[in-house]
């Protein structure tokens, strides 16, 4: 019974890291840079060699805009965001949701079944 405990703990561990970056993406999308080098870098949840839960960044491209009229443009007329899709970002923190949930769930159960079998065997 203790793998069910360790799996839905590990389980919430990862979801709390999606819904940690997906909250960082989000805070970021809109990030504007006149630097392709400043450019905020989206956020991944990860399992490490460890099996430990982190939050990464990815060395993914930036978009960039010409708006020479913009006051945060480079010489060349450009300005840098985050490529980072607001769609999805709100769908990973949706679905990291109810994943958290589903496990919570499941540890609650796995309590429960240990409280029976302590009261059946009194």
């Amino acid at each position: 019974m203790s793998e069910v405990y360790e799996i839905a703990l590990q389980g919430m561990k990862l979801q709390k890291a999606y819904l940690e970056a997906a909250s960082k993406n989000i805070a970021n999308a809109n990030q504007i840079s006149s630097s392709p080098n400043d450019v905020a870098k989206p956020f991944m949840a990860s399992l490490n060699s460890r099996n430990e839960v982190e939050v990464i960044e990815q060395d993914i491209a930036m978009k960039a805009i010409y708006k020479p009229e913009h006051a945060k443009s480079d010489a060349q007329g450009f300005i840098y965001t985050p490529d980072i899709n607001m769609v999805e970002q709100m769908l990973m923190l949706n679905k990291a949701n109810r994943h958290y949930e589903a496990n919570i769930k499941a540890f609650n159960a796995y309590k429960e079944m240990g409280a029976k079998a302590i009261e059946i065997g009194k």
